[in-house]
């Protein structure tokens, strides 16, 4: 069985960064207008979006976390004629998964709670660590939490195990609901709503030009303006960059010690890589880089930086060769071109020895 603050950990870790509204006095929101005391208003809001969340940024014995993912503004309504009289003030909270990862097929309500904040004069900040049933005071009023309703303890422990085996929050969409009433009144004063979407990132595998080091038939192209392409999987808020070095046989064992040396992209020696932003195709420049050089063979790879809840996270991808040939070089002549388009297997099928065009050439723009 697992202690109530480890239940309180969970919900901290399901509870990351998602209001973003101004108050609702300056939106078209249901809630909240001229007619209210109090509104809420996002006073600050993590700006860097956060892909992927790691246990390690909370504690355990505690739930607490240090994160400033969030601080919300209860507000005063000044243009109210009359003045405001001290109020018990009450934020029902409300958050809901959706996570197939963690069995949750469809959105599901998994906490339901209070904060009770007692004898408001003026403005009060929240902050997401307050949102805990060991908060007893906010911007120095007395609070009185309450927890409404959880997971039955073997979904609880679920969450848990399926939380523990990465390390990090399972993808899904996690959608937070807070409403802030009068004691003892029914009607809300403000509501807000806003959910975040958790992904992390796996997959990335360059596509063209290029491949593996024993595979070199593959590898020739004939541009020294390639466009490069690569593969990934969902992350919007991705950033991605490419590095291009030069491969000498005579002097590197292996793609990686080549990937080391100088590169022909990114220009400057002191940048690791070439920064692209959130793209999946980049063709190499015509300025700002050292240029490719037909003859030779070359080696790339691509980086994909995001953000997580301990700081930025880079990942890089596999390395690929190429070599920039020029139409007329070697045996094949301007056939080459053909045999890089088609690929060898279809090559040797139409060209080879029972080909349907065997002995044909070029001439002009035609066989």
């Amino acid at each position: 069985m697992f202690s109530l603050k480890t239940n309180i950990l969970i919900f901290q870790l399901c509870f990351l960064g998602i209001l973003t509204a101004e108050c609702s006095n300056l939106t078209d929101q249901t809630f909240g207008g001229a007619d209210k005391d109090f509104c809420i208003q996002e006073e600050t809001f993590n700006e860097s979006r956060i892909v992927t969340f790691y246990v390690s940024s909370f504690d355990f014995n505690t739930g607490e976390t240090d994160i400033d993912f969030f601080r919300y503004r209860i507000v005063q309504d000044y243009d109210q004629i009359n003045p405001i009289t001290t109020r018990n003030l009450i934020l029902e909270y409300t958050i809901s998964i959706y996570s197939p990862q963690m069995g949750f097929h469809s959105k599901t309500d998994i906490f339901e709670g209070k904060l009770k904040i007692l004898g408001v004069t003026g403005d009060v900040v929240v902050h997401n660590s307050d949102f805990s049933i060991y908060t007893d005071a906010i911007s120095g009023y007395d609070v009185i939490p309450q927890i409404d309703s959880y997971p039955s303890q073997s979904v609880m422990d679920n969450m848990l195990s399926t939380i523990m085996q990465t390390g990090k929050l399972p993808d899904g969409n996690y959608s937070f609901t807070v409403e802030l009433f009068n004691e003892n009144e029914s009607t809300p004063m403000d509501r807000i709503e806003r959910s975040i979407e958790v992904y992390s990132p796996v997959f990335l595998e360059l596509v063209t030009p290029g491949g593996n080091l024993s595979d070199t038939t593959d590898t020739k192209i004939f541009s020294t303006y390639p466009v490069f392409q690569w593969v990934t999987d969902y992350c919007p808020d991705c950033d991605y960059g490419i590095r291009v070095c030069e491969f000498m046989p005579d002097r590197h064992s292996s793609l990686s010690e080549a990937l080391d040396d100088v590169s022909n992209i990114p220009l400057s020696q002191s940048e690791d890589f070439y920064k692209l932003g959130n793209i999946n195709s980049f063709q190499y420049p015509s300025s700002g880089v050292i240029d490719l050089q037909p003859g030779k063979y070359y080696v790339w790879q691509i980086q994909r930086s995001f953000q997580s809840s301990v700081g930025p996270e880079n990942s890089l991808s596999n390395i690929h060769l190429f070599k920039v040939e020029s139409p007329g070089i070697g045996e094949g002549g301007e056939l080459e071109i053909i045999q890089t388009l088609i690929g060898e297997g279809k090559y040797n099928e139409l060209f080879g020895r029972d080909g349907e065009l065997r002995g044909f050439k070029i001439s002009g723009g035609s066989i």
